[in-house]
């Protein structure tokens, strides 16, 4: 049974939207560098509130580049994703038009500029984005499309700009990879082995989002069915990053394959994570412990299974809970009947 839910619509919309810079790519003004690097830092400990106010110094010291509304989006998507709120958080579509728009004036004052392309494709990423979360998904496409050519214009620009390999790799294996019933027609390549190459590339280099570029990476390999790839790929990226509840998801989904016991104790890491983080939701509580739940079932420890099942149980529905909150209430109350018919023929 696969591991399915926090973070999951990161596999594609973050890490295409959110290239950052390869050391060799630097942003020329060394304050503007060491904020953004800053800032992504807190990010990644999920020190939200400090990366937010890291990122609005460099929007006050740096008023004329775009940065600094770009870069402050990530912490924003960060905190509302890990709380499964992104959908709800209507600012963060302000703050992408409002990026969006910065980035268009600073383009038109440096026309042909990396750079100009650089924030382009970053911002329209983050536009496409968060219109999937929408589920406006033409325009999702249009301005997922717009974002990938700002950044094979890096490349076209500097063959060294390896950041761009994040977005524009991830866009072409997954396009690839959802199109594969059409790949016969002439205009339809196949591009997932160009993709994956391009991801791997991307991921040889100490980037401002190298974070990003392994995660897409991760479910590249998973979703080829590259399993041990994958984890090796989560563990070594756990050194880099302890805080990151991302990877021990990567473990937990290539666990639920054949050691779900194994995936069950990486949740339980992601739900003390939450704790510490101070995110702990409703919705990811609920989440979290339901895929606990099934990963004990299937691992065969009922007892514990039932334990979570009930504890989601606990919860008392009220008028605030959305039809998500209800499915999942519903799907642990039809769980619990399989565990204990399981519990019965043991």
């Amino acid at each position: 049974m696969q591991v399915t839910g926090l973070s999951a619509h990161f596999k594609i919309g973050l890490i295409i939207i959110s290239a950052g810079i390869i050391s060799a790519q630097t942003f020329p003004d060394a304050k503007v560098d060491s904020l953004i690097r800053k800032g992504i830092a807190l990010t990644l400990s999920a020190e939200y509130q400090e990366a937010k106010n890291t990122f609005k110094e460099l929007e006050k010291e740096f008023p004329d580049l775009p940065a600094g509304k770009i870069f402050i989006i990530t912490p924003h998507i960060a905190e509302s994703s890990e709380r499964m709120e992104l959908e709800e958080n209507e600012s963060i579509g302000a703050m992408i038009d409002e990026a969006e728009i910065a980035a268009e004036k600073y383009a038109s004052k440096n026309h042909g500029s990396i750079w100009a392309n650089y924030f382009l494709g970053v911002s329209r990423g983050y536009s496409a984005y968060y219109r999937a979360t929408k589920h406006k998904y033409l325009s999702a496409i249009n301005e997922g499309y717009s974002s990938v050519k700002d950044f094979e214009k890096c490349i076209e620009a500097d063959k060294n700009f390896y950041e761009a390999y994040i977005a524009v790799g991830t866009y072409k294996y997954w396009v690839s990879a959802k199109t594969e019933f059409i790949n016969w027609l002439p205009f339809f390549s196949d591009e997932k082995e160009l993709g994956t190459k391009l991801l791997e590339k991307a991921v040889g280099g100490n980037s401002y989002h190298f974070h990003l570029a392994i995660y897409s990476l991760c479910w590249v390999y998973i979703s080829r069915d590259m399993y041990s790839k994958a984890l090796d790929l989560a563990e070594k990226a756990l050194k880099f990053f302890p805080e990151s509840k991302d990877f021990h998801f990567i473990k937990a989904r290539v666990y639920s394959v054949d050691n779900p016991l194994k995936a069950a104790a990486e949740l339980y890491k992601i739900r003390e994570l939450f704790l510490q983080h101070g995110t702990l939701t409703t919705r990811n509580d609920l989440w979290v412990n339901f895929a606990i739940a099934r990963n004990l079932n299937n691992g065969g420890k009922y007892s514990e299974a039932l334990d979570r099942c009930n504890y989601i149980l606990g919860y008392k529905p009220n008028e605030k809970y959305s039809e998500d909150l209800l499915d999942r209430i519903e799907r642990t109350k039809e769980l619990k009947l399989e565990i204990l018919e399981n519990q019965r023929k043991k």
